[in-house]
């Protein structure tokens, strides 16, 4: 969490991490907070040996993980595949 304006969850079953979500107050939305967090996060769990990790978006997220590095296959989107 930075300054409490965003707050990211997931989990790792078998070697593989699952980033349910990364919520950002509306009030900091746009200034790379969100970005911040997800990068910190996706480096820490490729440290720790997950090589894939899978985050669950919506039409209206989808942007925001492409531009952090994801990909869209099918219904979710990937790193590290």
């Amino acid at each position: 969490m930075i300054d409490g304006a965003v707050a990211a969850a997931g989990f790792i079953a078998d070697g593989t991490a699952f980033v349910t979500g990364v919520a950002v107050a509306s009030d900091e939305r746009g200034n790379g907070k969100g970005s911040e967090v997800l990068k910190g996060l996706t480096a820490r769990l490729i440290s720790n040996g997950n090589v894939r990790i899978f985050v669950s978006s919506t039409d209206e997220t989808a942007n925001f993980y492409i531009k952090n590095g994801f990909e869209i296959c099918g219904e979710c989107a990937v790193m590290g595949i």
